[in-house]
């Protein structure tokens, strides 16, 4: 039980004591009335206090380890994390781009990479988003938005 409906229980259970325990006169009932009324104003403060919104705590997200070490690898490098080489992935980069028709401010490099990051390496989405500066439910959406691209484009154009 918490402390806010134990005070609630002992101020009910008070103000019970005093109605039963005095006469019907009217200093009694004015005296149940501010009972009551302290009672229901102190509940309601400490019953705002407990759901007022807490302020959520930014999350600090970088795309520097993008931008600036991954995208400065060397091919082998590069091939090694991503189970292609820098000139495959900007072939498909090339591909897919004309089809793209929504950014949100995110780079299309990047939502590449982080999806052929997940598909090289099986990661989970956290430790991705994490990785490339973006949210998991943001990822989530590239994630699946990049491989119907994908799809979409190399079905119908290159696989036959």
């Amino acid at each position: 039980m918490t402390n806010h409906q134990t005070f609630f229980l002992l101020a009910i259970d008070t103000l019970y004591e005093t109605s039963s325990s005095s006469s019907n006169s009217s200093s009694s009932s004015d005296e149940e009335i501010e009972i009551l009324t302290g009672v229901v104003q102190t509940f309601q403060t400490l019953n705002g206090s407990k759901f007022k919104k807490k302020k959520q705590q930014k999350r600090v997200k970088s795309t520097v380890w993008f931008t600036n070490i991954c995208m400065q690898w060397q091919n082998e490098e590069f091939r090694r994390h991503f189970r292609l080489g820098r000139d495959t992935f900007e072939w498909i980069l090339r591909e897919i781009s004309p089809e793209t028709t929504e950014n949100h401010g995110i780079s299309m490099h990047l939502k590449l990479a982080a999806t052929l990051w997940f598909l090289a390496t099986g990661e989970s989405f956290r430790a991705i988003a994490q990785r490339f500066g973006i949210g998991v439910s943001t990822f989530h959406c590239y994630f699946r938005n990049t491989i119907q691209l994908i799809i979409n484009v190399f079905l119908k154009e290159k696989i036959r």
